[in-house]
C-alpha cells in the first residue's frame, strides 16, 4: 500500500483580507500596491481584461455572471485582487494564474480597468 499526500489548499477568508502581509512572503516586505490610475493603463487593462479571459466568468463590464462575482469597481485594494488572481478563494471556480500567464504589470492595468468602468 502507498500512502498518497495531498497539498492543502489555502483559502482566503475576511481575517486575511484584513492583513497584507497573509499574501507578500516575508513580513518585511511591504504589500504591493496600486500605481495611479490613468485612462492608459484602464485602456491596457480593458484589453487584457478580455485577452486574458476574465470576461468569459465576470462578464465584459465586470458586472459579474453566473460563475464569478462583480468585480468593477471593486472595493477590494490592489494586494488582495492580485492575491485573488495568484491563489484564488474559490478554487474551484478560478484558476490561478501565476506571473507567466498574467503579469503584475498586467493586473495592475487590470485593476486600473476595474476601478474606471461606468455604472450602466
Amino acid at each position: 500500500m502507498t500512502s498518497r499526500q495531498t497539498t492543502p489548499v489555502r483559502r482566503i477568508d475576511a481575517l486575511h483580507l484584513a492583513s497584507p502581509s497573509a499574501y507578500v512572503a516575508p513580513s518585511h516586505t511591504p504589500a504591493p500596491s496600486a500605481r495611479p490610475v490613468t485612462p492608459a493603463a484602464a485602456d491596457r487593462g480593458e484589453t487584457l481584461f478580455l485577452y486574458k479571459g476574465c470576461a468569459g466568468c465576470h462578464g465584459l463590464r465586470a458586472e459579474g455572471g453566473n460563475v464569478a462575482p462583480k468585480i468593477a469597481h471593486t472595493a477590494l485594494p490592489y494586494w488582495a485582487v492580485l492575491a485573488q488572481v495568484r491563489l484564488p478563494k474559490w478554487v474551484h471556480r478560478m484558476p490561478a494564474f501565476g506571473p507567466e500567464m498574467v503579469s503584475d504589470d498586467e493586473v495592475q492595468d487590470i485593476y486600473a480597468f476595474l476601478q474606471t468602468i461606468t455604472a450602466r
